[in-house]
């Protein structure tokens, strides 16, 4: 007898165990570990976001590796004209890729900064010699789907391939390449901002970029 109450007992505590289990699936109830983050987390590709001022610095190596390349001379970083690139960048975020944002060319927004550069061209004439380039990419470029979930399987996994790719866009556009490596230049800034989203339970970033040049020394 004693026996069977002892499996009696065992048959209505797992019933009741299973019965408690069934109601937690039937209310949605976390099974999961506790913790900030659960398993189905978006997360960056390669486990960080990439940093801001290391992608400008690293486009900027990259600009003066190429230009010393074609022999068109090293630029000086500006700092000031990094910061009014910067602050473009970060109106593209909102108004999209363009050169005119509220009717303000490159030689507004750099004058509306105070930053009012005239180089001389000869013969008398004077210039303004700001020139811009810009440029809009994604981090990740390509996902494949695998056991039903999305995977990021072409990505930029650090600051200086997106920096590398950036300016081999650059260059493989006349007009951009010709503003590259414009012998006149003798200053750069570059700004860069980023809108991140989520994207396939990916944080996915895409970055806009302003690079400007100066003729001033």
């Amino acid at each position: 007898m004693i026996v069977a109450a002892k499996i009696a007992l065992r048959f209505v505590v797992g019933l009741l165990v299973f019965m408690a289990f069934a109601a937690m699936l039937v209310l949605g109830v976390n099974l999961t570990e506790s913790g900030d983050e659960g398993p189905d987390e978006p997360q960056y590709p390669s486990g960080r976001a990439l940093d801001l001022l290391e992608l400008e610095r690293q486009i900027i190596n990259t600009t003066n590796k190429v230009r010393s390349d074609h022999g068109a001379g090293i630029l000086s970083v500006d700092e000031n004209i990094s910061l009014i690139a910067r602050n473009h960048s970060e109106d593209m975020t909102v108004y999209g890729m363009e050169h005119v944002i509220k009717g303000k060319d490159a030689t507004d927004r750099a004058l509306e900064a105070g930053y009012d550069c005239r180089a001389y061209r000869g013969g008398g004439v004077m210039s303004y010699g700001f020139r811009e380039n810009l440029a809009e990419y994604p981090r990740i470029e390509l996902f494949l789907t695998k056991n039903s979930s999305w995977i990021p399987v072409r990505y930029h996994v650090d600051e200086r391939s997106m920096a590398d790719e950036i300016v081999e866009g650059w260059m493989d556009s006349h007009e951009h390449r010709k503003a590259l490596l414009n012998t006149h230049n003798k200053k750069i800034g570059v700004g860069a901002s980023v809108v991140v989203v989520e994207d396939n339970g990916w944080y996915s970033e895409r970055f806009f970029v302003t690079q400007n040049f100066s003729e001033c020394d």
